[in-house]
């Protein structure tokens, strides 16, 4: 790698003396500069940034540069910054996108599906009067009516962002319901139902929701929370035990609640969790291996 010399002139850049090289937690050094911008700022910048052509102006300069781009790509569609449309023409931008370039993150499941975006909306211009005549604003976001349908005036309007979820096309193509309404419906989380399509695509709706008719159900006239809290056994393995084998009776349901009765130090496992922080089966599993443990070590931090 050539020698730069002091006066130099490299971009916006003027060398004006090399400095003390920078040296890396890794045991590497590069040589460093002292260079002067032509908005005035003094700056430090290495050799092998200087001759590649990198970091040839101050960070001010450098975001005006990337501003003026943007202003720009923007321009050429009247959309200068300032104007109050910039939000808009990205939404025009990433419709496109997805619609026609195949390397785009959700291309597959538009572009690849066969949707299109209309010839009058390849014009942005076109695009924003149709927009701002059917109600457009910051906060909404562009849905299509039927979701196999193409990206035209006739097909689409401005919506919240839950209204267009529950237009989606993995919602309502087998249950006639979207996954976020059927969660208010039955209690089940929004994230478990889709986790639940996730791993069966062709899951029925009673399959996708049978754990609604879990909560609910009693066991000897009590629900699982209620069991929960008498046991002291986490209701996560309460349900897990319910889901596999419906017909459980109380006793296998609860078959580790001797554990959670027994009395250590005049105190039951979950009220000595409660008491020291430590989770139960922490303590638990230090009782089962040592039974005649000391208080000391079975509350021990861990």
């Amino acid at each position: 790698m050539r020698d730069i010399a002091n006066g130099e002139k490299l971009g916006n850049l003027l060398v004006i003396k090399e400095v003390e090289r920078k040296v890396f937690p890794s045991g590497t050094s590069r040589r460093m500069f002292l260079c002067k911008c032509d908005c005035g700022n003094v700056i430090k910048t290495s050799q092998e940034h200087l001759l590649k052509g990198k970091n040839l102006m101050c960070k001010s300069c450098s975001s005006r540069k990337s501003i003026k781009i943007a202003q720009k790509a923007n321009l050429k569609h009247g959309e200068a910054y300032g104007k109050g449309y910039t939000k808009l023409y990205g939404v025009w931008a990433a419709m496109k996108r997805r619609c026609q370039n195949p390397n785009a993150i959700w291309y597959d499941q538009y572009g690849g599906r066969g949707i299109k975006v209309c010839t009058e909306w390849q014009d942005y211009i076109l695009f924003r009067l149709w927009a701002l005549s059917a109600g457009y604003k910051e906060g909404l976001t562009i849905d299509r009516i039927d979701v196999n349908g193409d990206y035209c005036p006739e097909n689409c309007r401005w919506v919240d962002v839950k209204t267009q979820q529950n237009n989606r096309r993995d919602n309502i193509k087998d249950y006639g319901i979207s996954i976020e309404a059927l969660a208010e419906k039955t209690g089940i989380k929004v994230k478990t139902l889709y986790e639940r399509r996730r791993k069966n695509k062709n899951i029925s709706l009673e399959e996708l929701t049978e754990s609604a008719d879990v909560c609910k159900k009693k066991i000897n006239g009590m629900t699982i929370p209620e069991i929960e809290k008498l046991t002291g056994i986490n209701r996560k393995n309460l349900y897990a035990r319910l889901e596999r084998n419906p017909n459980i009776t109380f006793e296998e349901l609860t078959k580790d609640v001797e554990s959670c009765k027994i009395r250590v130090f005049g105190k039951t496992i979950p009220e000595l969790a409660k008491e020291t922080g430590i989770k139960s089966g922490t303590l638990r599993g230090r009782l089962k291996r040592n039974p005649s443990i000391a208080l000391e070590e079975l509350i021990k931090p861990v």
